[in-house]
């Protein structure tokens, strides 16, 4: 499974070679014709994976439980593999179940819709695990919100992030993206995408003369699309170009994401 058996053009630059993204939108070596599946490389040719997968996988009651070398459990046909751990397709289902019931308790979460539409997602074949990195989101979320001066907030904000160390479990949060709400004493908030530092930067760029933040919300997020969706939820949230006080003076992109995903 996976072994290109036809491609139209034969430069370099023909899309066919040029495309990296190709069997199950793994992506494709050129160099050594194996597909890099995160945690492993699958063999098209040997239908099967180059090193074995984490013993903690051995399954004794499974046919296929015992070889750590075996891809989807030998059917690629109804499944497939992205993380290089484990067969994807029937636990997005469960996961769906998981996502609307975060929605009936959570109506008004915008992370809880987030959620299902990561789940919704899940659903496309092979386009797998959004939902879980979602939910995921929730355990990095940062809220500083104290103080009588404007500074302070932003201070303290600066101060979480340098405090960040360059190793261990998050120092991910260093390069991460996320979205971002500010609050200001006169009521208005600004909606944003980014890192953590940059929340500070536009804390300050949006602030008006006599007027003061409040708080700086940040939610970190698996990858930049999701940011920009998580972003655009928030400006619907807070009523966006319906008279909500919003500093924004345009749609996120996460606009056209959604639309897209529900069309």
């Amino acid at each position: 499974m996976g072994n290109c058996t036809v491609a139209s053009g034969t430069t370099n630059t023909a899309v066919a070679n040029a495309n990296p993204i190709r069997y199950r939108g793994y992506y494709f070596d050129d160099d050594t014709g194996l597909y890099y599946c995160n945690a492993r490389y699958y063999s098209p040719k040997w239908r099967r994976f180059i090193s074995p997968d984490d013993t903690a996988y051995l399954d004794p009651e499974s046919p296929n439980g015992l070889n750590l070398y075996c891809y989807c459990g030998n059917d690629p046909i109804n499944s497939c593999d992205p993380s290089g751990h484990a067969i994807e397709s029937p636990l997005d289902l469960i996961s769906l179940g998981v996502g609307v019931v975060d929605v009936l308790t959570n109506p008004h979460d915008p992370l809880a819709w987030l959620g299902l539409v990561g789940d919704i997602v899940d659903l496309i074949p092979c386009v797998t695990g959004v939902g879980d990195s979602v939910r995921a989101v929730r355990m990095v979320k940062l809220s500083v919100s104290m103080g009588d001066d404007t500074h302070d907030v932003i201070r303290t904000m600066r101060k979480v992030y340098s405090s960040i160390p360059d190793t261990g479990d998050v120092s991910f949060l260093l390069k991460a993206t996320g979205s971002y709400e500010i609050l200001y004493e006169s009521s208005y908030r600004y909606i944003g995408k980014g890192g953590i530092y940059r929340s500070t930067v536009s804390a300050m760029q949006h602030l008006a003369e006599g007027d003061r933040v409040t708080k700086i919300i940040w939610r970190s997020a698996p990858n930049t699309m999701f940011a920009f969706i998580h972003e655009y939820w928030l400006q619907v949230i807070y009523k966006f170009k319906e008279g909500g006080k919003l500093f924004n003076s345009i749609w996120s992109p996460g606009r056209r994401i959604v639309n897209k995903l529900i069309m």
